[in-house]
């Protein structure tokens, strides 16, 4: 039989359990009162706006206006940020109409971006998170065909080796060269890849192994910033 003060312990605990059950409901654990999404750009070039939204509906799938998200990133490389501090959440964006708040950023230099948001209700309790969404800031590869680098593959084969030879302008000095051989209707990359001399070239020898039949090659140009695919050679 319990004592008066020991009952006055069990109906603490009791309301304890009740409170942080209902709280981690609104935290996400069991049913959650919120459905939080959080999306953005995949890639953007250096310099260049990202702009991550948060959108939030209820049980029922009707957007909730009014709530509070603070939008915290890091990346790209040591650059972070946050959309407001965890000490004035009256300055975070506001979710509208539409239960959308979103957030806006400029990656400076090349690297990934992780953006995660902070849900709050208007009294300041965390209702849910959402993320992380990662953005990747780097300048986009421009491949070109008929214009940029302009790469131009040729080829020979003699005594059993096919030899090829990769030229390219000097805007491609130093880039990566691929060498590819079409096989069973794919290319696949053949050898280790190489560097442009100071001259724009690049030599390959590889041994013959189609005998009389024909072989058909292209030579992938990639300078980070430009890449380009030759026209295919065919050796025999």
């Amino acid at each position: 039989m319990f004592s008066c003060g020991m009952r006055t312990i069990a109906l603490v605990l009791l309301a304890l359990c009740l409170t942080v059950g209902g709280t981690a409901a609104a935290h996400g654990s069991g049913d959650p009162a919120y459905t939080l999404e959080l999306v953005g750009p995949p890639q953007v070039p250096i310099g260049g706006a990202a702009t991550t939204t948060l959108t939030a509906s209820d049980e029922a799938g009707a957007d909730v206006a009014g709530l509070r998200v603070r939008f915290v990133r890091s990346g790209p490389h040591d650059q972070t940020d946050a959309s407001c501090s965890p000490g004035d959440l009256t300055a975070c964006p506001v979710t509208d109409a539409d239960g959308r708040a979103a957030y806006e950023f400029v990656g400076n230099v090349e690297g990934i971006a992780t953006v995660t948001a902070e849900v709050y209700s208007v009294g300041g309790a965390l209702v849910g998170t959402s993320g992380p969404w990662q953005v990747v800031v780097k300048n986009p590869i421009v491949v070109c065909r008929t214009s940029c680098i302009n790469a131009k593959l040729t080829g020979r084969s003699t005594r059993g080796r096919d030899v090829l030879r990769v030229h390219a302008p000097a805007i491609a000095r130093g880039g990566e060269v691929r060498l590819e051989k079409k096989t069973a209707g794919q290319w696949r990359q053949v050898g280790r890849s190489k560097r442009l001399d100071a001259d724009g070239d690049r030599a390959f020898s590889l041994r013959d192994r189609n005998g009389r039949r024909v072989t058909r090659y292209r030579a992938v140009v990639d300078t980070g910033r430009y890449a380009d695919i030759t026209p295919v050679v065919r050796l025999r």
